[in-house]
This record gives C-alpha cells, structure tokens and sequence, in this order.
C-alpha cells in the first residue's frame, strides 16, 4: 500500500456513519450488544402491526442482552425510537429502487413499437382529433 493509499482510506474511515451500540436506557447510558442485528431483525418484520414488531425486537434484545423483566418497557422505549429511524431509512431505500435496483441504474427509455402492434402510430395520431371531436360534439 502506497502512502496515498493509507492517506485515503484513513479519509474514507472519516466518514464512514458510527455503529449504534448503546441506548439510554432510564437515564443511564446502556451498552447493548448485537444493537445492529438486534433492530435488522425488526425491519424483517417491519411491515407486521407495532405491537408484533415490539415483541420481535424484545424477544431478540432479551436473547442477547440481560434485560431484569421488570425494565423492559425501559429499554423497549429507546430501541422503539431507534427502530423508527431505521424503519424510516429503510422505506426510503425501497422507494429509491426497483427490486433492488437503484432507480437511477434503471434505463427508463420508452418507445414505440409499431412494428409490435399494427396501426399503433396510426391510432396515437388520431386520438387527440377523436377526443376533441366527440368533447366538441357534447357541447
């Protein structure tokens, strides 16, 4: 590796979006483990109604962290806010692309195929006329 190549990748490493690995939990900061994976489970489920989604991101909370049953609605709150942005995040991806496909990547070109169906540009031509004619004959 070059030094130009070190440079760049420690840039890269800049800018690159913080791992979440704690919540606020009862006004404590908490470090939870598998954070990441714990919430990717939840947006498997994410189109589930909320209280199904709750129980999935709990049952995977309590599988990899110790949570006393008597916080869970304490620790439920603050991984229900961070799922929302996730939730958020991820419906914006989907509008974003076409079976996973970013739009942007997909060569929209529309064109006419009139040797597919005949008299298809015979018929684009006259439609307007014939709209017009049958509005202009209403009035």
């Amino acid at each position: 590796m070059t030094r130009g190549d070190r440079g760049l990748s420690n840039a890269t490493n800049c800018y690159r979006k913080a791992v979440l690995t704690s919540l606020k939990v009862g006004g404590e900061e908490v470090g939870i483990s598998g954070l990441s994976e714990i919430i990717d489970k939840g947006l498997t489920v994410m189109e589930s109604p909320d209280h199904e989604v709750r129980q999935v991101l709990l049952a995977e909370l309590k599988a990899r962290n110790y949570v006393p049953s008597s916080a869970h609605e304490e620790y439920l709150k603050p991984l229900w806010a961070e799922f929302k942005k996730a939730r958020v995040q991820r419906r914006e991806q989907l509008e974003m692309s076409y079976k996973g496909i970013p739009r942007e990547a997909i060569p929209w070109y529309p064109r006419w195929m009139t040797s597919a169906v005949p008299g298809v540009a015979r018929a684009s031509t006259s439609a307007p006329r014939a709209c017009s004619a049958s509005t202009a004959s209403r009035t």
